[in-house]
């Protein structure tokens, strides 16, 4: 026998009194005390400690909007019994098993359709994880980009190593005594400093040519590059390339 509307109506005020004690009682999962942290009361603290209770006020945060949100949920199966149209599926219209409503009485959607949704849900965080939209603030920050599509194929993109390279350059707070002994010049605390950047193969740092890039209008420049491609040649006894001295321009 299906129950009444009447005792699914007693049963979901009970489920808001139950809340609204509960919130009472914890004080809104102890929002509602203003006694908290404050920024000179954490100075003598241990940043660990500062952070378990931060950690602790989010679970807070999350149980007080999960409260509230069926709070919501219930105020419309109130409002559903009032127009007569409570205990059906909103999406089919077909009647919600009564097993259901005693076990979930704020109950929107038959079980079909809320495995249906359930389902939909998950394909879609399973989507979003897998390829998560972008920041929309990387779209106004010159010279960063990234690949479309699976990060893992194996083909050059930006990772996290390259965008702490970009902001490193800077400056940091570390110095060249963070690293120990020796000689060291605040420059060289970066990592790889001495990479290339903008190309890949040596010569590209001190090569280059005129608009038609015809090999017969081929210069170099003295640059650092240059330096340490010819001190390389130098040390292992080879040539340096055939028109290296040809057209020069410091």
């Amino acid at each position: 026998m299906q129950p009444s509307n009447d005792f699914f109506k007693e049963l979901i005020l009970r489920e808001r009194q139950a809340t609204e004690a509960m919130l009472q009682a914890n004080e809104r999962f102890g929002l509602a005390n203003r006694n908290g942290e404050t920024e000179l009361s954490v100075v003598d603290h241990h940043p660990g400690d500062v952070a378990s209770d931060l950690y602790e006020r989010e679970k807070d945060v999350a149980y007080l909007s999960d409260a509230y949100q069926y709070l919501e949920e219930i105020d419309r199966a109130l409002g559903k019994i009032e127009r007569g149209t409570y205990g059906f599926c909103e999406w089919c219209g077909a009647p919600i098993e009564a097993e259901r409503l005693m076990i979930v009485p704020t109950a929107r959607y038959c079980i079909v359709h809320q495995n249906a949704f359930e389902q939909s849900r998950a394909i879609d965080e399973a989507r979003h994880a897998a390829n998560p939209a972008r920041p929309v603030e990387e779209g106004g920050v010159y010279g960063l980009s990234y690949p479309e599509g699976d990060e893992k194929k194996e083909a050059a993109a930006t990772d996290g190593e390259d965008i702490w390279q970009m902001v490193e350059h800077y400056g940091t707070s570390d110095t060249p005594s963070t690293y120990g002994r020796g000689e060291m010049d605040f420059t060289d605390t970066a990592i790889e400093v001495g990479e290339p950047v903008g190309y890949v193969d040596p010569i590209e740092g001190f090569l280059a040519t005129d608009l038609s890039g015809r090999a017969q209008h081929a210069f170099f420049v003295r640059s650092p590059a240059y330096e340490d491609y010819t001190a390389h040649l130098d040390a292992f006894g080879e040539d340096r390339w055939p028109f290296a001295d040809e057209h020069v321009e410091d």
